[in-house]
């Protein structure tokens, strides 16, 4: 009826109901279907017969466990704990004093469900949020094939992560010799292994004595712990995670060293960097007792384990010795484009670097 205003109606059992709609002719579809809906025509759910959302989300999750435990599928178990803890939080959002979960899934709407998301974005960043939305909206695609409720009413609903997405921090040799310094002798090779093979966490603290060839001196990477509750063994993230690294010349000797050194309670599963009794560390006690605690001492800006992987990452990229494929190679991403993308800033500096010293070159040449 004007630019951006829809007259939308329903008729059933001799009974109409018109609202008019300002937003796009999409949002006007999605608000005639709920209208309908919510009007009890036939051809719609009978929200009598539409289970609680808690019940809904449980059966969902079931689904999701069992893709899980299908090695054909590609679903991990870190991926699964994040939609059982996001249901989780989605029910206990209350409204006008009733959990979500308590609701009947068809009675969920798009304007409750900005509710709820407003609710659980007052002590969460958005980009948490974000995932959540993701993994509800899955959910009630489920739900919507199981004929729960008609449409799904997060199908509109997008969260801004703008502005929170941290580049990563360039980090300098001078900033991880003071760390390695400053860090305790038990953490003290494993940030260093860490550093100059920009091994994920998971994969290191997978790694046992038979990847490392001495003689050929380079690590094989071949398995990695799983995010997830249980800590399986499984293969790297990606298939390009399969690799061979070189080691470093230094750290040759101080490997050699600690494998004659390391305690016989350690050795149980032939861990190179194992917990004190010998089994898989925790990225907790890396990050916080080692990594982070040693920046507090060496008085630098504080950095997680994960920014050693990019220290390792930015030596590649600068370094005119690596192309790009052998960086992609070397850090176990699948496409140089990803690399790209994950370090773009990086990737740009090396670009306008090289230019400026081309263009003093030129300038300074007699």
């Amino acid at each position: 009826i004007g630019d951006k205003v829809y007259r939308i109606y329903s008729n059933v059992n001799n009974r109409r109901k018109t609202k008019i709609v300002r937003g796009t002719l999409a949002q006007a579809k999605r608000e005639l279907k709920a209208l309908q809906v919510e009007m009890g025509d036939p051809k719609y759910v009978d929200s009598s017969t539409s289970p609680a959302v808690r019940d809904a989300l449980d059966r969902f999750l079931k689904v999701q466990k069992e893709r899980m435990l299908n090695p054909k599928e590609n679903l991990g178990e870190g991926e699964y704990d994040n939609k059982e803890r996001h249901a989780r939080q989605f029910c206990t959002v209350k409204i006008d004093g009733i959990t979500v979960g308590e609701m009947k899934v068809s009675r969920i709407t798009e304007a409750l469900c900005e509710g709820i998301i407003k609710d659980l974005s007052l002590t969460r960043k958005n980009k948490t949020v974000s995932k959540l939305v993701t993994n509800i909206h899955m959910a009630f695609d489920f739900f919507v094939r199981k004929q729960f409720c008609q449409l799904n009413p997060l199908a509109g609903i997008k969260i801004s992560t703008k502005g929170e997405d941290k580049p990563h921090r360039a980090i300098t040799f001078e900033e991880i010799d003071k760390l390695l310094a400053h860090s305790e002798e038990k953490y003290r090779l494993l940030i260093d292994f860490c550093a100059h093979t920009g091994m994920r966490f998971g994969e290191q603290a997978a790694l046992e004595w038979s990847d490392i060839d001495f003689d050929e001196e380079v690590v094989h990477v071949r398995r990695a712990i799983k995010k997830g509750k249980s800590k399986r063994i499984g293969d790297p993230k990606t298939k390009a995670g399969e690799r061979c690294i070189s080691l470093p010349d230094h750290l040759i000797p101080l490997l050699k060293k600690w494998k004659l050194q390391q305690p016989l309670k350690q050795r149980k599963n032939n861990l190179v960097f194992p917990a004190i009794d010998g089994g898989f560390a925790k990225s907790d006690d890396w990050r916080e007792t080692g990594v982070k605690k040693a920046c507090l001492k060496a008085e630098i800006e504080e950095m997680t384990f994960k920014d050693l992987r990019n220290f390792y990452a930015s030596v590649l990229i600068f370094s005119s010795d690596f192309n790009d494929a052998t960086t992609t190679e070397f850090i176990g991403h699948s496409e140089i484009s990803f690399t790209k993308k994950h370090y773009a800033r990086w990737f740009a500096d090396k670009k306008r670097d090289t230019e400026i010293k081309k263009k003093l070159n030129l300038a300074f040449r007699r």
